[in-house]
């Protein structure tokens, strides 16, 4: 006998099938690229103070945070670090009685995918009271010499009040997303700066974040037992479309 599973049966097991897609983003720190380090500076205009550099390690040295304050100037970066993310997020508050008066945090992250179905995008925004305020990102490939960055800059002499600078809202040179390659090394570039330019001005505060999201959408075999479900389910629509043509024989 043959028959046609019902469409809702037909529902659940594609469900099923799509549930066996999965998300999730392989890469690892890379040693051997460079030293995964971050930075954070705050600048009075007459002079500049640089905090303790931050080592990347994995996982993450506890407090992921650093931080560097000069009266009211303050930088402060906090890390976030797993296989499918890396992010710096950022408090930064400056004076601005003399020009060039900032506060800014930049660094760079060495990794490589360890799954040769990694895709990744690039992320994030910048909040800030008053311009001068620049962000950029970049991810570079060590291994093919590929580049996929932007950078955003506004400054307090374009007449420009508050806003949020949001990564992908400008159309960079290169995609801010694609498929990273197995065995290629990578570098993350990450700064983010507030800062009074060209003129002396009344002093800003921002904060952000800035990063790079990994995902994986590599379809990973049904365990058995979810095959034996599917045979089930087809098995009963089976049933069910035999019982409603023997009640309608009868």
């Amino acid at each position: 006998m043959s028959c046609r599973i019902p469409a809702s049966s037909l529902g659940v097991i594609a469900a099923l099938v799509l549930s066996a897609v999965v998300a999730r983003g392989d890469i690892v720190l890379d040693p051997a690229g460079g030293a995964s380090v971050g930075y954070v500076q705050v600048d009075s205009g007459s002079a500049s103070m640089t905090g303790t550099p931050y080592t990347i390690t994995s996982p993450l040295t506890l407090p992921p945070t650093q931080s560097v304050t000069d009266g009211t100037d303050l930088s402060t970066a906090t890390y976030s670090l797993s296989g499918t993310n890396f992010n710096v997020g950022f408090v930064q508050s400056r004076g601005g009685a003399l020009p060039q008066a900032g506060a800014s945090s930049n660094g760079t992250f060495f990794f490589k995918a360890t799954d040769q179905y990694t895709d990744f995008t690039l992320d994030g925004s910048y909040t800030y009271t008053s311009p001068r305020a620049f962000i950029s990102v970049e991810l570079y490939d060590q291994t093919s010499g590929a580049d996929y960055y932007e950078l955003q800059d506004v400054q307090n002499n374009l007449g420009l009040g508050a806003g949020t600078l949001i990564v992908g809202s400008q159309s960079p040179p290169g995609s801010l997303s694609g498929a990273l390659t197995l065995g290629d090394h990578y570098e993350f570039l990450w700064e983010a700066f507030t800062q009074a330019y060209p003129n002396a001005d009344g002093g800003a505060s921002a904060t952000g974040n800035l990063g790079i999201s990994f995902t994986d959408t590599a379809a990973v075999p049904l365990p058995a037992t979810a095959y034996a479900g599917l045979g089930l389910l087809g098995g009963l629509g089976c049933w069910m479309v035999a019982r409603r043509r023997k009640v309608a024989a009868e």
